[in-house]
Protein backbone atom coordinates (compact mmCIF):
# COMPACT_ATOMS: atom_id res chain seq x y z
CA UNK A 1 0.00 0.00 0.00
CA UNK A 2 1.13 3.61 -0.51
CA UNK A 3 2.56 5.39 2.50
CA UNK A 4 0.17 6.45 5.22
CA UNK A 5 -1.65 9.67 4.35
CA UNK A 6 0.12 12.72 5.68
CA UNK A 7 -2.39 15.48 5.04
CA UNK A 8 -6.08 15.81 4.42
CA UNK A 9 -8.18 18.24 2.43
CA UNK A 10 -11.90 18.55 3.10
CA UNK A 11 -14.30 20.60 1.01
CA UNK A 12 -17.71 21.42 2.43
CA UNK A 13 -20.77 23.23 1.08
CA UNK A 14 -21.22 26.50 2.91
CA UNK A 15 -24.70 27.88 2.40
CA UNK A 16 -25.59 29.97 5.49
CA UNK A 17 -29.34 29.51 5.05
CA UNK A 18 -29.63 25.82 4.30
CA UNK A 19 -26.39 24.06 5.27
CA UNK A 20 -26.40 22.47 8.72
CA UNK A 21 -23.52 20.07 8.13
CA UNK A 22 -21.69 19.56 11.43
CA UNK A 23 -18.08 20.60 11.47
CA UNK A 24 -15.68 23.40 12.41
CA UNK A 25 -16.67 26.99 11.82
CA UNK A 26 -15.58 28.57 8.52
CA UNK A 27 -12.07 29.98 8.45
CA UNK A 28 -10.71 32.88 6.41
CA UNK A 29 -8.45 31.80 3.56
CA UNK A 30 -6.63 33.59 0.82
CA UNK A 31 -7.61 33.19 -2.82
CA UNK A 32 -4.81 30.64 -3.30
CA UNK A 33 -3.90 28.99 0.01
CA UNK A 34 -0.28 27.98 0.38
CA UNK A 35 0.45 24.31 -0.34
CA UNK A 36 0.34 22.08 2.70
CA UNK A 37 3.57 20.87 4.21
CA UNK A 38 4.19 17.20 3.28
CA UNK A 39 4.87 16.37 6.92
CA UNK A 40 2.24 18.42 8.74
CA UNK A 41 -1.50 17.81 8.93
CA UNK A 42 -3.81 20.57 7.77
CA UNK A 43 -7.17 21.59 9.16
CA UNK A 44 -10.24 21.12 6.96
CA UNK A 45 -10.62 24.00 4.53
CA UNK A 46 -14.10 25.51 4.27
CA UNK A 47 -14.88 26.15 0.60
CA UNK A 48 -18.05 26.28 -1.48
CA UNK A 49 -18.70 23.13 -3.49
CA UNK A 50 -17.06 23.41 -6.88
CA UNK A 51 -18.77 22.96 -10.21
CA UNK A 52 -15.82 21.30 -12.01
CA UNK A 53 -16.84 17.76 -11.09
CA UNK A 54 -16.34 16.60 -14.68
CA UNK A 55 -12.62 17.41 -14.45
CA UNK A 56 -12.29 15.90 -11.00
CA UNK A 57 -13.94 12.62 -12.05
CA UNK A 58 -11.89 12.58 -15.24
CA UNK A 59 -8.77 12.40 -13.10
CA UNK A 60 -9.99 9.09 -11.68
CA UNK A 61 -9.58 7.58 -15.13
CA UNK A 62 -5.82 8.16 -15.03
CA UNK A 63 -5.36 5.07 -12.81
CA UNK A 64 -5.69 1.47 -13.95
CA UNK A 65 -7.54 0.32 -10.80
CA UNK A 66 -9.42 1.94 -7.93
CA UNK A 67 -11.17 0.62 -4.83
CA UNK A 68 -14.69 2.06 -5.21
CA UNK A 69 -17.41 2.03 -2.53
CA UNK A 70 -21.01 3.24 -2.51
CA UNK A 71 -23.51 2.84 0.32
CA UNK A 72 -26.78 3.84 1.87
CA UNK A 73 -28.47 3.02 5.18
CA UNK A 74 -28.88 -0.72 4.64
CA UNK A 75 -26.53 -1.75 1.82
CA UNK A 76 -22.94 -1.30 0.64
CA UNK A 77 -21.38 -2.17 -2.73
CA UNK A 78 -17.61 -2.38 -3.09
CA UNK A 79 -15.59 -3.20 -6.19
CA UNK A 80 -12.08 -2.90 -7.58
CA UNK A 81 -12.18 -1.64 -11.16
CA UNK A 82 -10.54 0.65 -13.68
CA UNK A 83 -12.36 3.75 -14.93
CA UNK A 84 -11.66 4.73 -18.52
CA UNK A 85 -13.97 7.60 -19.53
CA UNK A 86 -16.53 10.22 -18.55
CA UNK A 87 -19.82 10.91 -20.30
CA UNK A 88 -23.15 12.59 -19.66
CA UNK A 89 -23.83 16.20 -18.72
CA UNK A 90 -21.30 18.33 -16.89
CA UNK A 91 -23.72 18.81 -14.00
CA UNK A 92 -24.41 15.05 -13.84
CA UNK A 93 -21.28 13.26 -15.09
CA UNK A 94 -21.03 9.49 -15.44
CA UNK A 95 -17.60 7.86 -15.13
CA UNK A 96 -17.31 4.34 -16.47
CA UNK A 97 -15.04 1.45 -17.37
CA UNK A 98 -15.25 -2.24 -18.21
CA UNK A 99 -18.02 -3.74 -16.04
CA UNK A 100 -18.40 -0.57 -13.94
CA UNK A 101 -20.34 2.69 -14.07
CA UNK A 102 -20.65 5.49 -11.53
CA UNK A 103 -23.37 8.06 -12.25
CA UNK A 104 -22.83 11.13 -10.09
CA UNK A 105 -25.39 13.58 -8.71
CA UNK A 106 -23.18 16.39 -7.35
CA UNK A 107 -26.22 18.50 -6.42
CA UNK A 108 -26.67 16.24 -3.41
CA UNK A 109 -23.04 16.28 -2.25
CA UNK A 110 -22.24 18.30 0.87
CA UNK A 111 -18.64 17.35 1.64
CA UNK A 112 -15.80 16.22 -0.59
CA UNK A 113 -12.60 15.12 1.11
CA UNK A 114 -9.26 14.41 -0.54
CA UNK A 115 -6.84 12.43 1.58
CA UNK A 116 -3.32 12.91 0.35
CA UNK A 117 -0.70 10.20 0.06
CA UNK A 118 2.88 9.78 -1.13
CA UNK A 119 4.30 10.36 -4.59
CA UNK A 120 3.87 9.57 -7.43
CA UNK A 121 0.21 10.05 -6.45
CA UNK A 122 -0.56 13.25 -4.56
CA UNK A 123 -3.77 11.73 -3.28
CA UNK A 124 -4.79 8.49 -1.64
CA UNK A 125 -8.58 8.60 -1.20
CA UNK A 126 -11.54 10.66 -2.39
CA UNK A 127 -14.59 10.64 -0.09
CA UNK A 128 -17.99 12.20 -0.84
CA UNK A 129 -20.53 12.69 1.98
CA UNK A 130 -24.06 14.01 2.32
CA UNK A 131 -25.35 16.70 4.68
CA UNK A 132 -25.65 14.16 7.50
CA UNK A 133 -21.97 13.24 7.17
CA UNK A 134 -22.87 9.85 5.71
CA UNK A 135 -20.45 8.59 3.04
CA UNK A 136 -22.21 8.40 -0.33
CA UNK A 137 -19.23 7.00 -2.21
CA UNK A 138 -15.46 6.86 -2.17
CA UNK A 139 -12.56 5.95 -4.47
CA UNK A 140 -9.18 4.85 -3.14
CA UNK A 141 -5.88 3.75 -4.63
CA UNK A 142 -5.19 0.04 -4.22
CA UNK A 143 -1.86 -1.55 -3.37
CA UNK A 144 -1.27 -2.20 -7.07
CA UNK A 145 -2.80 0.95 -8.61
CA UNK A 146 -0.70 2.33 -11.45
CA UNK A 147 -0.98 5.77 -12.99
CA UNK A 148 -1.51 5.78 -16.76
CA UNK A 149 0.09 9.20 -17.19
CA UNK A 150 3.33 10.16 -18.87
CA UNK A 151 6.52 8.93 -17.24
CA UNK A 152 7.95 12.44 -17.63
CA UNK A 153 5.36 13.91 -15.28
CA UNK A 154 6.06 13.72 -11.57
CA UNK A 155 2.47 13.53 -10.41
CA UNK A 156 -0.93 12.75 -11.91
CA UNK A 157 -3.29 15.68 -12.47
CA UNK A 158 -5.43 16.36 -9.42
CA UNK A 159 -7.05 19.60 -8.25
CA UNK A 160 -5.27 21.50 -5.52
CA UNK A 161 -7.15 23.72 -3.12
CA UNK A 162 -7.37 26.59 -5.58
CA UNK A 163 -8.69 24.31 -8.33
CA UNK A 164 -11.55 23.24 -6.09
CA UNK A 165 -12.65 26.81 -5.48
CA UNK A 166 -15.72 28.03 -7.32
CA UNK A 167 -18.38 30.70 -7.08
CA UNK A 168 -20.89 29.82 -4.34
CA UNK A 169 -24.17 28.37 -5.58
CA UNK A 170 -27.41 27.75 -3.70
CA UNK A 171 -28.33 24.28 -2.50
CA UNK A 172 -30.31 22.74 -5.35
CA UNK A 173 -33.78 21.29 -4.95
CA UNK A 174 -33.90 17.58 -4.04
CA UNK A 175 -33.85 15.25 -7.01
CA UNK A 176 -36.92 13.14 -7.67
CA UNK A 177 -36.95 9.99 -5.56
CA UNK A 178 -35.01 7.18 -7.21
CA UNK A 179 -37.58 4.85 -5.71
CA UNK A 180 -40.43 6.72 -7.36
CA UNK A 181 -38.60 6.67 -10.68
CA UNK A 182 -37.99 2.93 -10.39
CA UNK A 183 -41.65 2.22 -9.69
CA UNK A 184 -42.53 4.02 -12.92
CA UNK A 185 -40.62 1.41 -14.92
CA UNK A 186 -42.34 -1.43 -16.86
CA UNK A 187 -44.97 -3.63 -15.13
CA UNK A 188 -43.71 -5.20 -11.93
CA UNK A 189 -44.66 -7.83 -9.37
CA UNK A 190 -43.77 -7.54 -5.68
CA UNK A 191 -42.12 -10.18 -3.50
CA UNK A 192 -41.22 -10.40 0.18
CA UNK A 193 -37.75 -9.30 1.25
CA UNK A 194 -37.05 -12.58 3.05
CA UNK A 195 -37.19 -14.41 -0.30
CA UNK A 196 -34.00 -12.79 -1.59
CA UNK A 197 -31.65 -15.06 0.40
CA UNK A 198 -32.64 -18.26 -1.40
CA UNK A 199 -32.68 -16.44 -4.74
CA UNK A 200 -29.11 -15.16 -4.40
CA UNK A 201 -27.97 -18.54 -3.13
CA UNK A 202 -29.10 -20.10 -6.41
CA UNK A 203 -27.37 -17.35 -8.38
CA UNK A 204 -24.04 -18.08 -6.67
CA UNK A 205 -24.42 -21.85 -6.95
CA UNK A 206 -25.03 -21.53 -10.71
CA UNK A 207 -22.37 -18.81 -11.18
CA UNK A 208 -24.71 -16.54 -13.09
CA UNK A 209 -23.13 -13.23 -14.20
CA UNK A 210 -24.99 -10.48 -12.34
CA UNK A 211 -25.37 -6.73 -12.74
CA UNK A 212 -25.65 -5.00 -9.36
CA UNK A 213 -26.67 -1.37 -8.99
CA UNK A 214 -26.68 0.48 -5.66
CA UNK A 215 -28.29 3.91 -5.72
CA UNK A 216 -28.33 6.57 -3.02
CA UNK A 217 -29.18 10.27 -3.16
CA UNK A 218 -25.82 11.28 -4.63
CA UNK A 219 -24.59 8.44 -6.81
CA UNK A 220 -25.55 5.26 -8.61
CA UNK A 221 -22.81 2.60 -8.73
CA UNK A 222 -23.21 -0.34 -11.12
CA UNK A 223 -20.91 -3.35 -11.34
CA UNK A 224 -21.07 -6.54 -13.42
CA UNK A 225 -19.53 -9.70 -12.02
CA UNK A 226 -19.95 -13.38 -11.24
CA UNK A 227 -20.29 -13.99 -7.52
CA UNK A 228 -19.02 -17.25 -6.06
CA UNK A 229 -20.14 -17.09 -2.43
CA UNK A 230 -23.07 -15.96 -0.31
CA UNK A 231 -22.72 -15.90 3.46
CA UNK A 232 -24.58 -14.41 6.41
CA UNK A 233 -23.04 -12.68 9.41
CA UNK A 234 -24.96 -10.85 12.13
CA UNK A 235 -28.08 -10.79 9.92
CA UNK A 236 -26.11 -9.21 7.08
CA UNK A 237 -26.03 -11.00 3.72
CA UNK A 238 -22.63 -10.80 2.01
CA UNK A 239 -22.33 -11.61 -1.69
CA UNK A 240 -18.69 -12.08 -2.70
CA UNK A 241 -16.91 -12.13 -6.04
CA UNK A 242 -13.27 -11.94 -7.08
CA UNK A 243 -13.21 -8.13 -7.24
CA UNK A 244 -16.52 -7.12 -5.65
CA UNK A 245 -18.60 -7.48 -2.53
CA UNK A 246 -22.20 -6.60 -1.76
CA UNK A 247 -23.36 -6.45 1.87
CA UNK A 248 -26.91 -5.63 2.90
CA UNK A 249 -29.43 -6.20 5.71
CA UNK A 250 -32.61 -7.87 4.43
CA UNK A 251 -34.32 -7.12 7.76
CA UNK A 252 -34.29 -3.41 6.87
CA UNK A 253 -35.84 -3.95 3.45
CA UNK A 254 -39.56 -3.32 3.18
CA UNK A 255 -40.17 -5.29 0.00
CA UNK A 256 -38.82 -5.99 -3.46
CA UNK A 257 -40.34 -6.17 -6.90
CA UNK A 258 -39.53 -7.72 -10.24
CA UNK A 259 -39.67 -5.38 -13.23
CA UNK A 260 -41.02 -7.52 -16.03
CA UNK A 261 -38.97 -7.54 -19.21
CA UNK A 262 -40.33 -5.25 -21.91
CA UNK A 263 -39.35 -7.79 -24.56
CA UNK A 264 -38.02 -11.32 -24.81
CA UNK A 265 -34.55 -9.96 -25.59
CA UNK A 266 -34.36 -8.30 -22.17
CA UNK A 267 -34.26 -9.94 -18.74
CA UNK A 268 -36.28 -8.93 -15.69
CA UNK A 269 -34.71 -6.77 -12.97
CA UNK A 270 -35.05 -7.13 -9.19
CA UNK A 271 -35.34 -3.92 -7.15
CA UNK A 272 -35.07 -3.96 -3.35
CA UNK A 273 -36.54 -1.09 -1.33
CA UNK A 274 -36.89 0.21 2.21
CA UNK A 275 -39.62 2.45 3.56
CA UNK A 276 -37.01 4.24 5.70
CA UNK A 277 -34.51 5.08 2.99
CA UNK A 278 -34.43 6.52 -0.51
CA UNK A 279 -31.64 4.10 -1.37
CA UNK A 280 -32.30 1.16 -3.66
CA UNK A 281 -30.50 -2.01 -4.70
CA UNK A 282 -31.05 -3.61 -8.08
CA UNK A 283 -30.03 -7.09 -9.22
CA UNK A 284 -30.16 -8.00 -12.91
CA UNK A 285 -28.52 -10.39 -15.33
CA UNK A 286 -25.28 -9.10 -16.84
CA UNK A 287 -25.33 -8.51 -20.63
CA UNK A 288 -22.76 -11.25 -21.30
CA UNK A 289 -25.06 -13.96 -19.89
CA UNK A 290 -25.55 -17.03 -22.08
CA UNK A 291 -28.92 -18.26 -23.29
CA UNK A 292 -28.85 -20.98 -20.62
CA UNK A 293 -28.23 -18.29 -17.99
CA UNK A 294 -31.16 -16.27 -19.31
CA UNK A 295 -33.47 -19.28 -19.20
CA UNK A 296 -32.56 -20.00 -15.57
CA UNK A 297 -32.88 -16.33 -14.63
CA UNK A 298 -36.33 -16.13 -16.19
CA UNK A 299 -37.44 -19.24 -14.33
CA UNK A 300 -36.11 -17.95 -11.00
CA UNK A 301 -37.61 -14.45 -11.32
CA UNK A 302 -40.96 -15.93 -12.33
CA UNK A 303 -40.92 -18.12 -9.23
CA UNK A 304 -39.83 -15.23 -7.00
CA UNK A 305 -42.80 -13.05 -7.91
CA UNK A 306 -45.23 -15.81 -8.86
Amino acid sequence: MPAAPSTALAVRATNPTTDHTPGPQPRHHSARPAPASPTAATDPVQLPLASNWWDLLSDLTTFDALDIHAAHEWARLHCVAGLTGVSGKREAPCVHGPRVELAARPQRWACVGIQQGSTPARWQRLVVKDRNSMTLWSAELTATSRWRGSASSATPPWPDRADLRAAPRPWSHPLPSFTRAAMASPPHRAFFANQIHAFLETMTDQRLPLRLRLTNAGVSLRYDSTFERLRERDRVLILEGKAAQLAFRPTEMTFGYVSLAASQSKAATLTLLSAYSQGTLQVALAPEASQADRTLWQRMTDALAG
